[in-house]
């Protein structure tokens, strides 16, 4: 029973990257699938999210309150754009099986990168702190997802055929 409901979500998950790469796309002389197409905008989304606002703290003490943001670049923003490009790269070039490791090292660091450094939040008598996710987080764990799925996608469609 549990095997017949795998094999039905393995043909599900074929299925539908099949129908996202039967679509083609030319570019410059080159031809790229609909799974390719799909991985290089969410990269460029990706790439975009590290320079936008990536967190904002807000601390205040008796009366005074402060704010400050910071963008992915003041972290771990160029790792993570060495990874993104290098998963476009091995899967232009047809390398789909090593593809997988920056795609999922990349999404593994977004989210502890966002999800833990946007937890901090505190109060006493005397002061208060909040941090929270701005708009590049969401970009950049967005991207994460998207980039960690096609490049899945497309390693399983190139291991079936």
């Amino acid at each position: 029973m549990a095997q017949k409901k795998l094999d039905d979500v393995q043909n599900k998950v074929g299925e539908l990257a099949n129908k996202v790469d039967a679509k083609e796309v030319e570019i410059g002389g080159r031809k790229f699938t609909g799974l390719q197409l799909v991985l290089f905008i969410a990269s460029i989304v990706g790439i975009i999210g590290c320079f936008l606002p990536f967190i904002e703290a807000e601390a205040s003490v008796a009366e005074y309150s402060s704010s400050a943001s910071t963008n992915y670049i003041g972290s771990h923003g160029i790792i993570s754009i060495i990874f993104i490009v290098a998963v476009c790269a091995l899967t232009v070039v047809g390398k789909k099986l090593i593809a997988l490791a920056p795609a999922a090292v990349n999404f593994l660091m977004v989210i502890y990168d966002s999800f833990f450094s946007s937890s901090i939040h505190g109060e006493s008598d005397f002061g208060s702190v909040d941090v929270s996710l701005k708009i590049g987080g969401y970009l950049i764990v967005l991207a994460g997802i998207v980039i960690l799925v096609m490049a899945v996608l497309q390693y399983l469609k190139d291991k079936k055929n």
